[in-house]
């Protein structure tokens, strides 16, 4: 085994050596990093996209988000009353109602 002297003189030549080695790498490595980046986010995602929550869950949110439209009688009679006095809104209802697939 070889007798080596620890002094800072020879912490700096191994170091400076040490660094002309792995710049020459240096590009190789950052791109395996890079790659290595993309690789756990899409591994992430992937893992966020098949997670489905759990029938509690679900139920427990659906159940107070319902939301319902009230239209009361009063706003009812008041548009089939504007329905009956307007002939151009007629004329559209009628042909709406004769053929609704038919675009303007």
């Amino acid at each position: 085994m070889k007798n080596i002297e620890l002094s800072t003189d020879n912490l700096v030549i191994f170091g400076r050596s040490s660094l002309v080695k792995i710049k020459r790498f240096a590009p190789i490595i950052t791109i395996i990093g890079i790659v290595a980046v993309y690789v756990f986010l899409i591994l992430q995602i992937s893992n966020a996209t098949q997670q489905t929550p759990s029938e509690e869950l679900t139920s427990a949110q659906s159940e107070g988000n319902i939301k319902r439209l009230k239209i009361d009688q009063e706003s009812v009679t008041k548009i089939q009353q504007l329905e009956d006095q307007s002939v151009g809104v007629q004329a559209l209802f009628n042909e709406a109602r004769q053929n609704p697939f038919q675009g303007q």
